[in-house]
């Protein structure tokens, strides 16, 4: 799995609805049709409760779900930024990935008396009506959305502070955003240290990639680096680089991370784990290092998606197949606690 390639075509898709003017006696039921209709645009406003601590929402177009925190509230909230691709607001995605992982964070959380927002990405299931052409987008415009959820969680009774947790490609939106946010707190999750570039070499040059493929895929990055359009894109590999992506990638090749963390001054916990297959060691190292004054959560058994992972491959692919599997063992206290420290 490419942790930085983007599969979704972030084309826009309409959202089916019932109309009454279908109605067999339109007379008849025009005023609770009416009534209905605005009972549904109040909803639309006011936000969707689906328990007593859950209400969907929309924001400025991104569908999004506020978990209030229970108990003794923080005054600090979070925003859970999702990573690469078409991972939704929970954590998962069409193409197989079924994890929970950010739902599971949120009610963590919550549990602990932290409130938090996590969103569906512009283009993505929810958020599908703000799309705009893959070939026009840009990590800047998904940095802007990430800052006005946290503008918007920031106006929420009660809280006066932001947190911003990103995972994988979200905990570098969660640098990208530091400086206007100016959030009390940041946390980087299986987030990279060392450029895209460097990542995809990497993970491309792994024993079994076939040696024809991983040529092709390198031939690709270079000249992505270099800031070439790459026309002739094989198959196998168009999921990650067919030519509309391309000016994403480019802008995303760009970032060093672990210069945009070093230009940060909040406090910032980096998480990262022995079993994660997209980041390494090293990307963790590459943030440590570039704050030193950071604190860091290394996990030996965690993978990818912040869950622990076992020791053989179908023990990994559980990881990211089965949303009932509970968070790594610790990873929630220890994201719970380090954000309770900066509300005292």
């Amino acid at each position: 799995m490419m942790m930085f390639g983007r599969a979704d075509s972030m084309k826009s898709t309409s959202a089916g609805y019932t109309s009454c003017s279908n109605s067999v006696n339109q007379t008849r039921w025009r005023p609770i049709c009416w009534a209905a209709a605005l009972l549904g645009s109040l909803a639309l406003l006011a936000g969707t409760a689906r328990t007593e601590n859950v209400q969907d929402v929309h924001i400025d177009g991104l569908a999004a779900t506020f978990v209030a925190g229970k108990g003794n509230v923080s005054a600090i909230g979070v925003v859970i930024i999702a990573g690469s691709g078409p991972t939704d607001r929970n954590g998962n995605s069409a193409l197989g990935l079924k994890t929970d992982t950010y739902k599971l964070l949120a009610e963590a959380l919550a549990e602990r008396g932290i409130s938090s927002v996590r969103y569906d990405k512009r283009g993505l299931a929810g958020s599908a009506a703000i799309a705009i052409r893959e070939t026009d987008l840009r990590i800047t415009h998904m940095v802007d959305d990430a800052m006005t959820v946290a503008d918007w969680l920031r106006g929420r009774p009660g809280i006066t502070a932001i947190a911003l947790m990103g995972h994988s490609e979200g905990g570098l939106l969660a640098l990208m955003s530091a400086a206007r946010v100016k959030p009390a707190a940041i946390v980087l999750l299986a987030t990279p240290g060392r450029r895209l570039g460097s990542i995809l070499r990497e993970q491309f040059s792994r024993s079994g990639t076939h040696p024809a493929i991983a040529s092709d895929a390198l031939r690709i990055v270079a000249a992505l680096e270099r800031g070439e359009d790459v026309a002739e894109v094989s198959p196998h590999l168009q999921a990650a680089f067919r030519p509309s992506v391309q000016p994403y990638l480019r802008s995303l090749m760009a970032i060093d991370p672990a210069a945009l963390a070093a230009k940060t001054s909040q406090a910032t916990l980096v998480v990262g784990g022995g079993r994660d297959v997209q980041v390494g060691k090293s990307d963790f190292d590459g943030l440590m290092a570039a704050r030193t004054d950071a604190e860091g959560y290394w996990e030996p058994g965690m993978g990818h998606t912040l869950k622990d992972a076992g020791r053989t491959a179908e023990s990994l692919q559980q990881a990211y197949t089965n949303p009932s599997m509970p968070l790594s063992t610790g990873l929630a206290e220890r994201i719970a606690d380090f954000i309770l420290e900066r509300s005292r």
